[in-house]
């Protein structure tokens, strides 16, 4: 019901505007990269090159900075969540600027 959705968001609202607000960083400077792509592929190959430097600056750091209990399990969880966000993020932006090039 719309009170259990207002206690989630209500909850979740910081990672949902950090989330948000790395989106938006992302897609203003998406129109920056040139990589002698179009379309989809252009699209894929700038999430994952971003995707890999939040990877590698987020959960590779904070694995090599703190005690993670069980490491590889927390390496295995956050890289499908940011497969399945930048997977997301790529397919919106070669849905936005699909006949832009």
């Amino acid at each position: 019901d719309a009170r259990n959705l207002l206690l989630y968001l209500r909850k979740y609202e910081s990672r949902i505007y950090e989330l948000s607000k790395t989106s938006l960083v992302l897609a203003v400077i998406y129109p920056l990269f040139q990589s002698g792509r179009a379309g989809f592929a252009r699209a894929f190959q700038y999430a994952g090159l971003m995707g890999l430097f939040f990877w590698t600056s987020h959960v590779l750091a904070l694995v090599a900075k703190q005690n993670v209990p069980n490491a590889s399990g927390f390496i295995a969880m956050e890289t499908a969540y940011l497969v399945v966000q930048f997977g997301l993020f790529a397919l919106v932006l070669g849905f936005i600027y699909r006949g832009a090039e």
